[in-house]
């Protein structure tokens, strides 16, 4: 049984689907957290906890509770993507359980391989990852923090850098006023929406130049092989077709 949480400093993840709890004993909300009562109850005999950038668990550190209702699993969300499905391979091997999709996985190394083509074609496109994180304040991700961003920054991909960020520091917030001069090429606009509205974004060159992709939000979320597939096959192709040398050459 899994505990479903984010960091308290990360943008809150909405699956952008349909989930069907029939069955599933619901023992986490966003307003309330985690329902220890309803953990006891469902009797797990296994608990699996994300694993912070620090190395800290992350529902464990904070109701350390838990730990006397079944053992906890640490699982890090924070590495390279096929660092963490290989991990969730072994672990449910060693449960005695095969979940993984062969064929999904197939598709990601696929798209995989599709993106170091072209990041290998445009080594100077340089690439940020941006997200909403109130009307006022735009957060550039940080490459050495997020999963997807480890994995292509391993391509090659010239990331748009966080500026003195450590590698528990999710991201760089900026000002409105300031997002013009993000020195990317080509904007992601990830882990939010919808799309902002705002004049100052507009103005952004990579913006201007049509140089912008914001993927399904699903996609985000839930580490699946067909999942980060579409990232990185969409990044494949925004890859391909932008203009490196579009936006500014440093921030101000």
């Amino acid at each position: 049984m899994i505990a479903p949480t984010v960091p308290t400093s990360a943008p809150t993840p909405r699956t952008g689907r349909r989930t069907v709890w029939s069955g599933v004993t619901k023992i986490y909300s966003a307003d309330k957290g985690v329902r220890l009562e309803a953990l006891a109850q469902a009797r797990p005999d296994l608990l699996i906890d994300a694993v912070q950038p620090d190395g800290t668990l992350q529902v464990a550190l904070q109701l350390p509770q838990i730990s006397k209702i079944a053992p906890v699993v640490g699982l890090s969300m924070y590495r390279p993507v096929e660092t963490i499905g290989a991990t969730a391979d072994r672990l449910t091997h060693s449960l005695g359980v095969d979940l993984t999709d062969k064929a999904a996985k197939t598709g990601y190394l696929r798209a995989h391989t599709k993106l170091k083509t072209a990041i290998d074609a445009g080594p100077d496109l340089r690439v940020g990852f941006v997200f909403g994180i109130d009307k006022n304040t735009v957060g550039v991700m940080n490459p050495k923090t997020w999963a997807v961003l480890k994995t292509v920054s391993a391509l090659g991909m010239n990331l748009v850098a966080v500026p003195g960020g450590a590698d528990n520091t999710y991201s760089q917030a900026v000002s409105w006023e300031n997002v013009p001069s993000i020195p990317a090429d080509l904007l992601v606009w990830a882990v939010s929406d919808p799309l902002p509205d705002n004049p100052l974004w507009k103005r952004a060159p990579a913006v201007r130049a049509g140089q912008l992709w914001k993927p399904d939000l699903a996609s985000w979320y839930a580490y699946r092989w067909s999942n980060c597939t579409v990232l990185l096959d969409g990044l494949a192709t925004h890859v391909h077709s932008a203009r490196p040398g579009v936006g500014p050459q440093s921030a101000s």
